[in-house]
């Protein structure tokens, strides 16, 4: 649910803390980089799968940013905002 109380639908929602990527993320057969986080583009979205985001420890972006609790507070707003727009066919 987002801050203007909008729900967003899913299947499967994966949530990560800490400071490295879930071992399961590297088993799930999504694309992952050496390290298990997944590999996403710039907008969040996992490389190859149209509509599924990820951010924070969970995933590797193309840009070299730290793994700081600053950038995922920054990425989860992002994420959420590049996702509404894929499912409102704006991306």
């Amino acid at each position: 649910t987002l801050d203007d109380g909008e729900e967003i639908k899913a299947d499967t929602l994966f949530w990560c803390a800490g400071i490295k990527a879930p071992s399961f993320l590297s088993d799930s057969g999504l694309p992952t980089v050496d390290d298990g986080r997944l590999d996403v583009d710039v907008s969040l979205q996992l490389s190859g799968i149209e509509g599924v985001f990820a951010a924070g420890d969970a995933c590797s972006p193309p840009e070299d940013v730290p793994q700081t609790a600053q950038v995922a507070t920054q990425q989860g707003p992002h994420a959420a905002n590049n996702l509404i727009a894929s499912l409102s066919g704006r991306m």
